[in-house]
């Protein structure tokens, strides 16, 4: 996902990430991605639903939130219950911009598991949440106005100014 003029756009495909590169240099997106004040990027790895349903692949939008994520939500089913909701996926994610879009912020105190998530709302498009779910690892790194997050210590030892910052966004209730 990515911001263009205010808004938020929503890429992905099912398939190899290599063919959604291919996409978006056919389309010629990157260089509206790459002029983007926020831009995730999210390859998945399945845990819960078929990837060939583009519903279930990252990002994932439920009103005006919008989600990536890695880890596990061990309650998904109990917030779809909760809210009363219909499922439009499979995946635990769908869950996180649900329970955002019903109580804002505070909706992630409703959720279980283990995770690092990134959402933000198409009201804010120019701000993005980071969030730590129980045992899961948050690392963000930061140079200049440039800021990289991450759900583990990936290797940046050939981006020597990028510096590790122990930041959590916001911390949730259940550990």
């Amino acid at each position: 996902g990515y911001i263009l003029g205010g808004e938020m756009r929503v890429v992905k495909q099912p398939g190899p990430a290599t063919a959604l590169v291919e996409k978006l240099k056919t389309e010629h997106l990157f260089d509206e991605i790459t002029s983007s004040s926020i831009v995730t990027i999210h390859t998945r790895f399945k845990t819960q639903g078929d990837t060939k349903n583009n519903d279930n692949n990252h990002p994932v939008t439920v009103g005006r939130w919008t989600v990536v994520h890695n880890g596990h939500v061990l309650n998904d089913d109990e917030i779809f219950t909760h809210f009363d909701t219909e499922r439009c996926a499979e995946v635990d994610t769908e869950a996180i911009p649900l329970a955002l879009q019903k109580e804002g912020i505070s909706g992630l105190g409703l959720l279980m598991g283990a995770s690092v998530i990134a959402a933000w709302n198409a009201t804010e498009p120019n701000k993005l949440y980071l969030a730590k779910l129980g045992s899961g690892q948050l690392s963000i790194y930061c140079m200049d106005d440039f800021l990289i997050f991450s759900s583990n210590s990936p290797d940046l030892s050939a981006f020597p100014h990028f510096q590790l910052k122990n930041v959590i966004a916001y911390k949730l209730g259940h550990f």
